[in-house]
């Protein structure tokens, strides 16, 4: 447990002097905090929550640029996602300061676990981002398949190039309208379950995967 608190504390000292100026609202988060491990509890809690509020921020930018990227149905899910996401890090980050319950490092353990879990969340997001704009928003879909987990679709976009692609299972019902077919497609993220087998295993993941495919001739 001491391990996983002074982890937490010191993670605020480790962040390099470039990152902390990086833009002009971060210099000033950090103007006038001493970030030494063996400073003071008041200078260990400014550092921790500076740390915080970067993380934050980064957070709420890249969010705003992802939910840009989806609309209707899928915009829905993610704001959904991510009031159920922020419910859930606040409780476990509750409960991880609880090692510390009453005592002086309570809510030094508490924010550094915000920062963690939000830096942790930011990657996702970014992870997300990334395969929006690099997967196909159009092309004739040539085969599909369904597996244990996700339905497969292959697709020829308007280049000619094959992509391989994950789907709702509901895409694979609509097989028979949509084969050999040119679609516009939309694209969600969906918990599937994580086994080896469509046998529930208790694991669960994350995938971006598409959610409609709407047919343009």
């Amino acid at each position: 447990m001491i391990d996983k608190i002074f982890t937490a504390i010191l993670a605020a000292f480790l962040v390099s002097p470039a990152a902390t100026v990086s833009q002009p609202a971060d210099s000033q988060l950090a103007q006038g905090i001493q970030c030494d491990e063996n400073g003071t509890t008041a200078e260990m809690k400014a550092c921790l929550e500076r740390d915080y509020k970067i993380a934050d921020r980064k957070l709420n930018q890249v969010y705003r640029q992802l939910i840009a990227t989806v609309e209707g149905e899928e915009k829905r899910r993610l704001i959904e996602a991510e009031r159920a996401w922020i419910k859930f890090r606040d409780a476990s980050c509750k409960f991880e300061a609880a090692e510390a319950l009453g005592g002086t490092l309570e809510g030094l353990l508490f924010t550094g676990c915000l920062t963690e879990m939000t830096r942790d969340r930011t990657a996702d997001l970014e992870f997300y981002l990334a395969q929006t704009e690099e997967k196909p928003q159009m092309g004739r879909i040539t085969e599909i398949v369904q597996g244990d987990i996700m339905c497969y679709v292959t697709l020829r976009d308007e280049a000619n190039r094959e992509h391989n692609l994950g789907a709702t299972f509901d895409i694979c019902a609509q097989s028979d309208r949509l084969l050999n077919r040119t679609v516009s497609l939309q694209y969600g993220v969906e918990t599937v379950n994580d086994c080896q087998s469509n046998e529930p295993c208790g694991k669960t993941r994350e995938e971006l995967m598409i959610t409609d495919a709407k047919i343009v001739n």
